[in-house]
């Protein structure tokens, strides 16, 4: 048995199908199949009780040549274990029992025939109250509802337990980047083709098929094709060895199908399993996904894609190493490493400026100032540590040398947390270098409200006439105007 175990559950986007259908077969089996267990008893009681038994197992005996009074025998001493093991042979034998539904085995020349009739009758009246009877699929006098209200029937606990746990772990790797409507889809019909292909090779049963089984195995079948090539994690066990593996999807059809078709080659009429319906579904699953996959209708293909590879997580490892080991040079090669592949990266930042502020006469510092302050400047929960570090690099640097681009965004922060006279001095110095730079307007503005915040009236209004002269389009010049009036 191999079991997947990629899925990951996401309620932000659950399995809202895998789970309804879940709720659905939980339903019908303490709902509406309830009653069954009485009806079986019932029928059972009616075939020991009214002599039905010892007809049919005198023919059977006589089928396979031997003596029916080993039946008489057993009774007469109470040899339940005999009585049984022939019961169960007689119910295994398929051709033995489609002989005797079509009348070969006891005939009308028989002398206990009209007997028989009359209690089999019964007997069938009774078994036919269940729900897998009216409602499970029988190849020899199939009904077309029946192929599909027999996916949501079983034959007991375990059975559904087992198919349920199945088909979350399937739904929750599959439904998700398949999309609601087409994984139903997959479902019903891998269910229906499943049931149909155990009909192609058991044309004359009559038994019916019931079970989620077949539609579960249309889960297996989409699942590689799907993945494709992709390594997925899974649960092996089998029997005397169990383990994880990880292992390209893609290898797992041909075994789950190989699996079936041999369980149903070796095992065949001994087992009630109907391998040939997990088969046929496994068969419809594949070609409904690669279907979907080659009209790309898959509602998010990347859910099957491999996640991408961490590259960050292994260079950041590695640079913390190095600089716990007091290894700079190591350290600030691999925080470069790190922001060439993200350049936004925090933490990467921080640490490169903390390296390059040991030797603030190199370029690297003026640099990694730069970086620095971007990323600070950038995010307003950060805005109370943009003085510290802005006035500890002035310091270090002596002369600023930080790209023209940050001046108007970082002079309108240092305002707006209280620093007015060193944002008054980078306004200042730009706007003669650049007059025209980007964000100039907005710092002036808040350089404006810095001002009469703490009462330099007469800056603040030197702030808005430079405004108006110098951006009168602006829309924070129209906003100091109107402030202002």
């Amino acid at each position: 048995m191999i079991v997947p175990i990629t899925g990951r559950l996401s309620w932000r986007k659950p399995p809202l199908v895998t789970i309804a259908l879940i709720l659905i077969n939980i339903f019908v089996f303490f709902g509406l199949q309830s009653e069954d267990r009485a009806f079986v008893q019932d029928a059972w009681q009616h075939y020991f009780d009214s002599g039905l038994m010892r007809i049919e197992l005198d023919h059977y005996l006589r089928y396979r040549n031997e003596d029916p009074s080993i039946i008489q025998t057993a009774e007469a001493q109470e040899d339940h274990e005999t009585i049984n093991t022939y019961l169960e042979q007689m119910f295994g034998d398929a051709d033995f029992q489609q002989r005797l539904e079509r009348g070969d085995i006891i005939s009308p020349e028989d002398s206990d025939y009209p007997e028989w009739q009359m209690l089999r009758q019964e007997y069938e009246a009774k078994l036919a109250r269940r729900s897998a009877w009216r409602w499970g699929f029988k190849s020899d006098r199939w009904q077309s509802q029946t192929l599909l209200t027999s996916l949501f029937l079983h034959g007991g606990l375990g059975h559904l337990l087992g198919n349920m746990l199945f088909l979350w772990l399937f739904g929750c790797m599959l439904e998700p980047g398949m999309g609601r409507v087409y994984f139903l889809a997959l479902y019903l019909v891998s269910g229906v083709c499943g049931d149909l292909f155990f009909a192609l090779f058991n044309l004359q049963s009559s038994t019916p098929l019931i079970g989620a089984s077949g539609a579960i195995a249309g889960l297996m079948g989409a699942l590689p094709i799907l993945y494709g090539r992709r390594r997925v994690s899974f649960f092996c066990y089998f029997g005397f060895y169990f383990n994880y593996i990880k292992i390209p999807a893609i290898a797992l059809l041909p075994f789950w199908l190989g699996m079936e078709i041999w369980s149903e080659i070796s095992r065949g009429d001994m087992s009630s399993v109907a391998f040939m319906a997990h088969a046929g579904g496994i068969i419809a699953g594949a070609l409904q996904a690669g279907l979907l996959k080659r009209l790309q209708w898959l509602r998010d293909p990347e859910a099957f894609q491999p996640p991408p590879t961490d590259e960050i997580g292994p260079l950041l490892k590695r640079a913390m190493q190095r600089l716990g080991e007091l290894e700079f040079d190591r350290a600030r090669d691999l925080f470069l490493q790190i922001l060439a592949k993200n350049p936004s990266h925090g933490v990467a930042i921080t640490q490169l400026y903390n390296i390059a502020k040991q030797q603030p006469g190199s370029p690297l510092f003026h640099e990694a100032a730069g970086r620095y302050l971007c990323d600070l400047v950038s995010r307003p929960s950060a805005w109370d540590q943009v003085p510290g570090v802005y006035n500890e690099y002035r310091q270090l640097a002596g002369t600023p040398r930080l790209p023209m681009a940050i001046y108007p965004a970082l002079a309108g922060v240092l305002a707006d947390k209280g620093h007015p006279e060193s944002a008054a001095r980078i306004v200042s110095a730009v706007m003669k270098k650049q007059p025209l730079l980007d964000g100039l307007p907005t710092a002036l503005f808040k350089l404006a409200g810095a001002f009469k915040k703490t009462g330099r009236s007469a800056q603040a209004d030197q702030c808005r006439r430079l405004l108006q002269k110098r951006y009168p389009e602006s829309p924070e010049a129209r906003a100091g105007s109107s402030a202002h009036s």
